[in-house]
C-alpha cells in the first residue's frame, strides 16, 4: 500500500495521504532504460498538477501532515463512481488527449509535449454510467527530452 485513503462522506471525496517519506513513483532513465524510482515530494505534487491539467481532474492539495516517521502529503480526490473501462476505451481516451501507447506497457507518450503517462492500466481508470472515462491515479510526468523516448524504444 502506498497511500492511506479515507473517504470524506460530507465532501464526497477521497482523502489520500502519502506514507511517511514515500511520495509514489516516477520514471527515470538509468543505463539507457526507463525504470521506476521513488518520487520526491515535488514530483508527487507535479504529478497531481499534471493530472488536473491533462485529465480535467480536480485533485486539491490539502497540505502536510505531521508524522513522527516523517512528513506526509494530503490531497483530496473527487469521488468518481463507475466501472473499469476496457483497454481499447483507455487507449481512445488517451489518444483524444494526444497520447499514443508505448507497446503493451500501460504507458502512453505525447511526443509533441514531451509528456509520459505510466501506470495507465484499467485499475487506474473508471467509466461512469454516461460512458465517460476518468483517469484516477495514473503517473503523468514531463519526459526528460527525447532520451526517455529512446530508452523506451520508440
Amino acid at each position: 500500500m502506498e497511500l492511506e485513503v479515507i473517504f470524506d462522506e460530507p465532501r464526497q471525496c477521497f482523502i489520500k495521504i502519502t506514507l511517511p517519506g514515500f511520495y509514489g513513483n516516477t520514471l527515470r532513465v538509468r543505463d539507457w532504460a526507463g525504470v521506476l524510482a521513488p518520487a520526491t515530494p515535488l514530483e508527487y505534487l507535479e504529478r497531481w498538477r499534471l493530472s488536473n491539467e491533462l485529465f480535467e481532474d480536480d485533485v486539491r492539495v490539502l497540505g502536510l501532515v505531521s508524522d513522527y516517521a516523517g512528513p506526509r502529503i494530503a490531497v483530496a480526490h473527487p469521488l468518481v463512481v463507475g466501472s473499469r473501462p476496457e483497454k481499447v476505451e483507455i487507449a481512445e481516451f488517451m489518444r483524444q488527449r494526444g497520447f499514443l501507447p508505448v507497446r503493451d506497457m500501460n504507458i502512453f507518450f505525447d511526443d509533441d509535449r514531451d509528456l509520459l503517462v505510466s501506470d495507465a492500466h484499467a485499475g487506474n481508470f473508471l467509466r461512469n454510467d454516461d460512458g465517460q472515462v476518468f483517469a484516477i491515479d495514473v503517473l503523468p510526468l514531463k519526459a526528460p527530452g527525447k532520451l526517455l523516448a529512446f530508452a523506451l524504444g520508440f
